[in-house]
């Protein structure tokens, strides 16, 4: 988990907004919604700054086609 968080949580300073993995928003309701989602963070040493938008990168399919060919 922490190192797939580091490699997928991106924060931009100007405008401040979070950028997270896609599969943050489908689950969300697993995570315990956006409070949990930032709990998750946290734990991780990622804690989202207060005042950043959330934002929710494109999900790339094709990263593990490799495997089923």
């Amino acid at each position: 988990t922490a190192a797939y968080l580091t490699t997928q949580v991106r924060c931009q300073a100007n405008p401040p907004v979070l950028w997270l993995p896609r599969l943050l928003w489908w689950f969300q309701g697993d995570f315990g919604g956006r409070p949990g989602i930032a709990r998750l963070l946290a734990q991780h040493g990622l804690p989202p700054p207060s005042d950043a938008r959330w934002r929710y990168q494109p999900y790339s399919w094709d990263l593990h086609l490799g495997q089923f060919t």
